[in-house]
């Protein structure tokens, strides 16, 4: 199915095969399900239940094991802002609608995985849900420089803690806010 880099995969049928091990003990493998089908259109609900699902695995030290995943912790706060999601659903009796202080550590790391998730949101046709107004507002918050700003710059690569701090550093030295 990814063997060939320059073949889109048909993820109709990738989800179905995931489908089948998302009961697997290899935690890759139930995450897959998850991720593959918050790239197809239209089933941005069902990946929200597979994540509630998900979330009930738990880690021997306490909490999820998947919430170590930068693109599970960016998918909590992305599909949980999803406006189809309602509370009285039979399905969703009291909706997670997880804010970035509970889900991230610091503003710091959710602002690069949120950052990082836009090249998903733009290359692979992931979910983008609420993503521009949680980015404003950790911009805002952190005063961003426009250097890792998706808004004015448009990312070329990941955003490596290095270049984050080195960055900040800079924006610091120099004394600009922006």
């Amino acid at each position: 199915m990814w063997s060939n880099e320059f073949k889109r995969p048909d993820l109709e049928r990738a989800a179905e095969a995931f489908r089948k091990l998302r009961n697997s003990p290899n935690l890759v493998h139930r995450r897959r399900y998850l991720l593959t089908i918050a790239r197809i259109p239209g089933r941005e609900i069902e990946a929200y239940k597979e994540m509630v699902r998900l979330l009930k695995d738990s880690d021997p030290r306490g909490g999820c094991v998947h919430t170590i995943i930068p693109t599970f912790r960016v998918l909590m706060l992305i599909l949980g802002s999803n406006p189809e999601l309602t509370d009285n659903s039979e399905f969703l009796a009291g909706v997670i609608r997880p804010r970035i202080d509970q889900v991230f550590p610091t503003d710091e790391l959710a602002y690069r995985d949120l950052y990082n998730y836009w090249v998903r949101i733009k290359n692979d046709g992931y979910y983008a849900g609420n993503y521009e107004v949680l980015m404003k507002q950790l911009i805002d918050k952190l005063k961003v420089p426009d250097s890792l700003n998706p808004y004015v710059t448009e990312p070329k690569r990941p955003l490596y803690p290095s270049v984050w701090k080195r960055e900040l550093e800079k924006r610091d030295r120099d004394g600009s806010s922006r």
